[in-house]
């Protein structure tokens, strides 16, 4: 297939690529159509169009023989460019974008078009939660393997750019007002130190336009500016920039629960991005200034930092467990009964079920049922979680639970005493075995469960569990 060649650069993405390169990319610039259609013809593609995006790249459509449509992207700066191809292929299988082809020698790849289309399609309505497990998927992808060779440190970048800079506009911002709210967010960070036991991979450019959602409905992670470092840095940026300004409270709330690092510890990564941005809309007179000011003060604050509430709730009554029968099977269609149904209405209140943020359940109809009917007209919808899942009790399953109980037994071995949790709602207790026996001879079939690898193994906390 011939390539054909682009012409020059779209005036706005022109503009953007001086704006944060100066002068210097201007000979890169005049060069990009060939670059592009040098690439296109090795890889047989049909150029259709610039998509104008982007501060430090240059992106076009372009369409494969089978017309499957992919971007092209060019690079002005080869190192980024090979820093941003090393976390890709590290992210690979993660919910990252897919790297089809590179190009060294022309700092050029092509890369999946999310969506189907440029930008992305539609984001999910359950965006906050979706995106923060994506952020958690590829800080795991960091934390397994050894950091690649060649990105740069967290540390450099805020000691050699971020710092000096902030010192710099600091000294020549003129209102004695906002001089003084800086000096006070500069001596409080004085103390930021990165955690070793965080270390991974960062995104660090978590802006909304960067998560764009597939057709699935699924976030995917473009446009890294990956460097190794602490994974609260990540975290905080994306509840300070990924929306400026809105559900700022609530990205940082959900990025403790997803990733198990304390709001405390993630607050003052917050602090030193919103200084940093504020300084830099007031020295180039950008009008989100007033956001970010707002940002800086409030609501990420200090005040939430407060202690959240956890509500841990048995399911309602079943028609087996008020016979002590065993159900270890979600796939088994066994709600609620109608003293379960009317325990919920009367729980629903004693939790303040309007106001959970978070609803967890495990994969059983009994659990879900008690989730929806506790949670009334909120419009959120519970996540499952099949590591909240009873235990899979094989062929006793419908069995009285003595009967299982006296199996280790009969099989005349030494089982280890199973681990039992008193638990209650609104006045029904019972016993539930939370572990298996352990035996050496042969026990019922169990399957193996697996681990959403966007969750922490503890359980989050700040939210409701079923």
């Amino acid at each position: 297939m011939a390539a054909s060649e682009l012409g020059k650069v779209p005036a706005g993405c022109r503009q953007r690529l001086i704006s944060h390169y100066g002068d210097a990319v201007l000979d890169w610039l005049d060069a990009v159509p060939g670059l592009l259609s040098t690439a296109a013809g090795r890889w047989q593609l049909q150029l259709v169009d610039y998509y104008d995006a982007g501060h430090a790249s240059a992106i076009a459509l372009a369409r494969t023989s089978e017309c499957r449509d992919l971007l092209l992207k060019a690079w002005a700066d080869p190192q980024r460019f090979r820093h941003e191809m090393t976390a890709l292929r590290l992210w690979t299988g993660r919910p990252a974008v897919a790297v089809l082809s590179e190009a060294d020698d022309l700092a050029v790849s092509a890369l999946e078009l999310v969506g189907g289309c440029a930008g992305g399609a539609a984001p999910s309505t359950r965006e906050t939660w979706l995106v923060a497990s994506a952020i958690q998927q590829i800080h795991g992808s960091g934390r397994e393997a050894a950091p690649p060779c060649g990105l740069p440190r967290l540390k450099d970048f805020l000691e050699d750019v971020v710092l000096p800079r902030i010192r710099h506009r600091a000294g020549s911002l003129g209102q004695q007002g906002r001089r003084r709210l800086i000096n006070s967010e500069m001596q409080l960070l004085a103390g930021l130190t990165e955690r070793p036991g965080r270390r991974t991979v960062l995104h660090a450019d978590l802006y909304r336009e960067n998560v764009p959602f597939d057709e699935t409905g699924q976030p995917v992670l473009i446009d890294p500016l990956p460097m190794v470092g602490d994974a609260a840095f990540d975290w905080a940026f994306w509840t300070v920039y990924y929306d400026l300004g809105r559900h700022t409270a609530e990205r940082l709330a959900t990025a403790t629960r997803i990733s198990g690092v304390a709001t405390a510890e993630i607050l003052p990564w917050c602090r030193l991005l919103s200084l940093d941005g504020l300084l830099y809309y007031l020295d180039t007179g950008d009008p989100r200034a007033p956001r970010m000011a707002k940002t800086l003060g409030s609501p990420v604050s200090e005040s939430e930092a407060r202690p959240v509430t956890t509500h841990l709730l048995r399911h309602g009554p079943t028609q087996y467990s008020t016979r002590y029968l065993l159900n270890g099977d979600p796939a088994l269609p066994l709600g609620l009964t109608e003293e379960g149904v009317r325990m919920c209405a009367e729980t629903r209140d004693a939790v303040h079920s309007s106001g959970v943020r978070t609803w967890l359940t495990s994969d059983f109809p009994r659990a879900r049922q008690t989730a929806n009917l506790l949670m009334g007209s909120s419009p959120r919808i519970p996540v499952t979680d099949s590591r909240l899942n009873e235990l899979a009790y094989g062929s006793f399953e419908g069995s009285p639970f003595l009967d299982y109980a006296a199996w280790p037994a009969q099989t005349r071995s030494a089982p280890a005493p199973a681990r039992r949790a008193r638990v209650s709602m609104g006045g029904h207790k019972t016993d539930a075995p939370r572990r298996a026996w352990r035996t050496e001879t042969a026990r019922p079939a169990r399957p193996r469960r697996s681990r959403p690898a966007h969750l922490s193994p503890a359980l989050v906390p700040g939210t409701s569990l079923q």
